[in-house]
């Protein structure tokens, strides 16, 4: 941080873990940390998407986002938080939409985008991802994004008491 670099965390938590004190104690280092509603669950002992998010802020975490696959995204900074539906899109593969949800996160913060505009960008690449069979081929180009933001208007929805 000192020197202006900016974290995001894509964690994998296997099923059989037994280290989540020490993943909870790095978040304090972590900007943004992008758990699934599943590893979220494991790290937390919470199974309610807003209470897990909760619980890794508390952790340290600057800004947590919780995905929940066909349900979107939920995400916290500060008493903020944000809810991301996904984008109507066909659905072949869902493998490597989770990695192509912190990709638009990234590009989105990379392009100076506030957080609710950065998962609007993860969501779309994370919608793009299972539109094909496989990982990546389906995946956006920077201007296939653009442009599919461009003419899809699903934004975060800021929540009021959360």
């Amino acid at each position: 941080r000192k020197r202006g670099v900016v974290t995001v965390v894509d964690v994998v938590i296997p099923g059989a873990f037994s280290e989540q004190a020490q993943v909870l104690s790095l978040l304090k280092h972590v900007d943004y940390f992008v758990p699934n509603d599943d590893e979220a669950a494991r790290l937390t002992n919470e199974t309610d998407p807003l209470r897990q998010l909760r619980a890794l802020q508390s952790s340290g975490a600057q800004t947590v986002i919780v995905t929940c696959g066909e349900h979107g995204s939920i995400a916290g900074r500060g008493d903020d938080i944000w809810r991301m539906p996904t984008f109507p899109t066909p659905i072949v593969d869902p493998s490597g939409t989770g990695d192509a949800f912190c990709a638009g996160l990234i590009a989105g913060i990379s392009r100076g985008c506030d957080l609710p505009e950065s998962l609007r960008h993860a969501a779309a690449l994370g919608a793009s991802a299972a539109t094909a069979v496989g990982t990546t081929d389906g995946v956006f180009t920077q201007q296939q994004l653009d442009a599919f933001l461009a003419s899809n208007r699903t934004a975060a929805q800021l929540q009021t008491n959360a």
